[in-house]
């Protein structure tokens, strides 16, 4: 950071150069490795709490991180699916912000490396959410072991599958499939509505360092969705689909939800509808814009305030819903 600059200048900055690089990026593979460098503006946000340990597993077949801050209860866990366009992204690129996570919470925070686009198209990628998920409900960091309270959280892409992880398996219920429900839902700068109807795709755009209004289409043949979706999709509803835009989900017998969601957003749409439209539903629902706040702002803590500040709401937002 140059002298007299501010944490959020520099994030901003920092995203309009990456912005810049990812507009020519030759292919995927050069695409993931740009996105590996979204969080690296100061070296603050690429360390670990002290104490926390960072453990590999193999969760259900998918690999994965436990990311546990030192006093946690490992019998409160909490999945995180990070983001990266359904394409790229990575647990060690996000282990980072899971430390926090775990700390603030006071949960085992299990990350998973799911199936990425395009080798793997919708819904491979959903199908391992849900897969971790039900293996979180029984296995914890030391092993098989009871689960007191269970949580979902992740930001964009991995925000659009906390929801559609949620969406499904209240789907797998209503088929008569015995399922565990999450204590709560926290979506973070999610992808809710492929459609994009919402006016902050142009009222931010001027603001949005890192998305603009043009970002998704080109996604469409990447994740397989839209005229190229494949036999999972439901051709009636096509990206109305709720497992693909939650936005058109029932929420009608949802956990609580706690969404958030930065005000330099072309995303803000997406969370301020979803939660009015969950809210008529029935739904308990807490949303919160973050002034200044840009896409996945919580992976810049503890260099960006309103990082940290969103990372001690989720905490507040589990201690609150967690079971007894």
């Amino acid at each position: 950071m140059t002298s007299g600059t501010y944490p959020f200048e520099a994030v901003r900055d920092h995203l309009t150069e990456l912005y810049s690089r990812l507009s020519t990026a030759r292919d995927v593979h050069h695409r993931r490795e740009l996105l590996d460098e979204f969080f690296l503006v100061d070296p603050s946000c690429t360390t670990l709490i002290e104490g926390t340990s960072v453990t590999p597993v193999v969760a259900d077949g998918i690999e994965s991180r436990w990311v546990v801050a030192p006093g946690c209860d490992t019998a409160n866990r909490l999945l995180y699916i990070h983001g990266g366009s359904w394409c790229s992204g990575n647990t060690a690129a996000y282990q980072y912000v899971c430390s926090h996570i775990s700390e603030s919470t006071g949960c085992a925070v299990l990350a998973i490396d799911y199936k990425l686009a395009p080798e793997y198209k919708y819904p491979e990628g959903l199908n391992d959410c849900v897969k971790a998920y039900n293996w979180l409900c029984k296995n914890g960091p030391e092993g098989e072991a009871v689960c007191k309270s269970v949580f979902i959280s992740g930001d964009s892409a991995g925000g659009n599958l906390t929801l559609a992880t949620y969406l499904r398996l209240r789907a797998q219920e209503k088929d008569g499939h015995a399922i565990r429900k999450p204590n709560g839902l926290m979506p973070v700068s999610a992808v809710t509505d492929w459609t994009q109807q919402g006016e902050s795709f142009k009222s931010r755009a001027a603001v949005d360092p890192i998305l603009q209004e043009a970002s998704l289409p080109k996604l469409h043949p990447v994740y397989g969705i839209g005229e190229f979706a494949g036999p999972a999709v439901d051709s009636k509803l096509g990206l109305k689909d709720p497992c693909v835009s939650p936005l058109f989900g029932d929420y009608s017998q949802s956990p609580p939800l706690f969404i958030m969601v930065g005000d330099y957003e072309v995303l803000l749409d997406d969370s301020v509808v979803l939660a009015k439209m969950a809210k008529e539903q029935g739904a308990d629902v807490q949303i919160k814009v973050y002034n200044k706040g840009v896409h996945v702002f919580i992976g810049f803590a503890p260099y960006l305030p309103e990082a940290v500040e969103a990372i001690q709401d989720m905490g507040e937002f589990v201690r609150k819903h967690q079971s007894a």
